[in-house]
């Protein structure tokens, strides 16, 4: 079924409870040693096909397979994969020596082996120090650490984590971000990572798979994603954007001229080969101009500022176009913007090739 380089292959698996589809038949493909991220809103079925994949809810249809094998009715203990959770799971009572080897022993690995394996990973991680002590006198940041040795220790072909880090703070997210990218790139593990975290999916991911309403929206690269999402709900989720919905759109030579208004003078967008009919457009902060320009953008406005937000390295000026929709621009702080303040009228500028065609699948 699947391709010798396949960790994971979903082929048209979906889940019904009564009348709610919590997901629509959905197939993805994860190659071995690939980090794929679920990105998503609650309800969006990322969990859902998680616990497929985990065996701990059974699809209505379609089949699962995990490294070679048609998993789809297997039982959980007999999938070879690991599970971590965002409540960590460690046996209060022993020892963290002890709860990584709990699965080793398990699957009766002789003892000198248990011991070089935990001892190894227990360094991958960077927890050595801590083998003899007790879950409870850990940090929340170390026992997810622990958690997660105890997934690598056995050497499954593929791990599936759960929000991992949603209970943990900022400082911490952003430490355990570092940790697991970094074992994850050292010990090559093939990783599902369920998130509704944007800037996890980003800094972690090598794909992201991003679902709504029980679908997949669009699987890419972080940076593609990013700056070539397909859909309004795509550009928005990840992401500050400035969504135009045209009164007018017109072909042009490939790309596209589109009008906000009645009489309004177009924009010009970039063209796109894997889509002919858009219904919206796209255009990033970071990717518009506040200020005379070069003079060689494509597009130009006259807006008035109504907010302007510093935000350490960069400034974002929230500015009223004539049509009435507000529209965000990002610029380099300390950049001489002496004449823009509040109530100001300025120009804005942009380029037709950041103006991205996009479908409009009811996303605001």
């Amino acid at each position: 079924m699947n391709g010798q380089h396949d960790a994971l292959v979903i082929d048209a698996v979906g889940k019904q409870y009564g009348d709610f589809t919590a997901l629509a038949p959905t197939s993805l493909t994860v190659c071995r040693g690939e980090f794929v991220s679920l990105l998503g809103p609650s309800g969006s079925g990322k969990t859902t096909l998680l616990m497929m994949i985990a065996g701990l809810a059974t699809p209505d249809c379609g089949s699962i397979w995990i490294d070679g094998t048609d998993a789809t009715r297997l039982p959980p203990n007999r999938r070879d994969i690991g599970v971590v959770f965002q409540n960590y799971a460690l046996f209060p009572h022993m020892s963290i020596f002890q709860n990584i080897a709990f699965p080793l022993q398990q699957r009766h690995v002789p003892g000198g082996e248990i011991r070089r394996r935990v001892e190894h990973i227990l360094e991958v991680v960077g927890l050595s120090h801590v083998a003899d002590r007790l879950p409870a006198a850990l940090s929340g940041g170390q026992q997810q650490r622990i958690a997660l040795a105890r997934c690598l220790v056995y050497r499954p072909s593929l791990i599936l984590m759960d929000e991992p880090l949603g209970a943990l703070d900022k400082r911490m997210r952003d430490q355990l971000q570092d940790e697991i990218r970094r074992t994850h790139c050292e010990l090559g593990t093939t990783i599902v990572y369920v998130t509704h975290d944007q800037h996890e999916a980003l800094t972690m991911s090598d794909r992201i798979c991003l679902m709504n309403h029980g679908r997949i929206e669009q699987v890419e690269t972080p940076q593609r994603l990013y700056a070539r999402p397909r859909s309004v709900f795509s550009a928005c989720f990840l992401g500050e954007s400035n969504i135009f919905k045209p009164v007018s759109i017109v072909s042009d030579h490939g790309g596209w001229r589109f009008a906000m208004a009645e009489g309004q003078a177009p924009f010009l967008a970039g063209p796109r080969a894997d889509m002919t009919d858009p219904s919206a457009f796209l255009v990033r902060p970071e990717n518009m101009r506040i200020g005379p320009g070069t003079g060689l953008e494509d597009n130009r406005i006259d807006v008035t500022v109504s907010d302007i937000l510093f935000m350490g390295t960069t400034t974002r000026y929230r500015v009223e176009a004539p049509w009435g929709q507000s529209l965000l621009v990002d610029a380099l702080s300390g950049s001489d913007m002496a004449d823009v303040h509040v109530g100001a009228t300025v120009g804005v500028c942009w380029n037709a090739s950041n103006t991205v065609a996009l479908l409009d699948n009811g996303a605001p």
